[in-house]
């Protein structure tokens, strides 16, 4: 059985979305933070660097959201929820896969902390157009609310 690692207050909620989506069984073990933010040390006894959220299935241990929803929807999904390899769509779906964390999440973590009033995620998307690969599709996509 699938065991999560959540550590309150990370990004373990995309996890559990996806094992939810993909009828899986799992099990949640809750880690609670200590009062500087950090990690407790249990968590490091998973993960040596107490990163959260890490699964556990069998024998294999992976950390990083972005990677643990590849190996899910790899080893469960039965060809739902991501392109075929090879294709363009594939190469698409990955990009945005790893540009949410890679490339987006960092920034919308640094604009927050400086101004906590609403984001607009198209006007970012329209200045970092011409940053982003050719297979990035031209169509902009609307405001966020």
């Amino acid at each position: 059985m699938i065991t999560v690692h959540h550590l309150e207050n990370s990004r373990s909620q995309r996890v559990l979305w996806m094992l939810e989506e993909l009828g899986l069984d799992y099990e949640v073990k809750l880690y609670k933070r200590e009062a500087t933010m950090q990690a407790p040390t249990s968590l490091r006894a998973v993960h040596p660097l107490g990163k959260s959220p890490v699964i556990t299935d069998g024998d294999k241990t992976l950390a990083e959201s972005g990677a643990i929803l590849e190996y899910l929807v790899e080893t469960y999904g039965n060809g739902r929820f991501a392109p075929r390899h090879g294709t363009p769509e594939r190469l698409h779906y990955t990009y945005f896969l790893h540009y949410a964390e890679g490339s987006l999440m960092p920034l919308l973590f640094m604009k927050r902390a400086k101004s906590p009033q609403k984001l607009d995620l198209r006007d970012y998307y329209l200045s970092t157009r011409r940053a982003v690969p050719a297979f990035v599709p031209a169509r902009i996509p609307p405001r966020c609310p």
